[in-house]
């Protein structure tokens, strides 16, 4: 559930680096390095599903957990941002803490 999570996460994070989905949450363009703070976070978090995954089930299950739950989370993403892209930011930061309690 933690990689779950996280993964969700990290794809509201990728989808903010792009211009046209910070343009609707935000209501304006981003600037170049807010951009690449917005991919390092995705990437980020996405490493710490991948290690919330294999910790909780080992190598060759923790691999395929993570991105069947990568792949559940990216579909979430999508449909949150084209239902209220609004609500991405908000739903990402509670999914992070939610995981990190969780992880604990």
């Amino acid at each position: 559930m933690t990689s779950l999570l996280w993964s969700f996460t990290a794809w509201c994070a990728f989808a903010l680096a792009i211009e046209r989905h910070h343009d609707q949450v935000f209501r304006h363009a981003p600037r170049r390095l807010p951009g690449r703070a917005w991919c390092a976070l995705g990437t980020a978090a996405l490493l710490a599903a991948l290690a919330a995954s294999v910790t909780t089930e080992g190598w060759p299950l923790g691999v395929l957990a993570w991105v069947g739950a990568a792949a559940v989370a990216g579909c979430a993403a999508a449909l949150l941002l084209a239902w209220r892209p609004r609500h991405c930011l908000q739903a990402a930061a509670c999914a992070l803490l939610l995981g990190a309690v969780m992880a604990t």
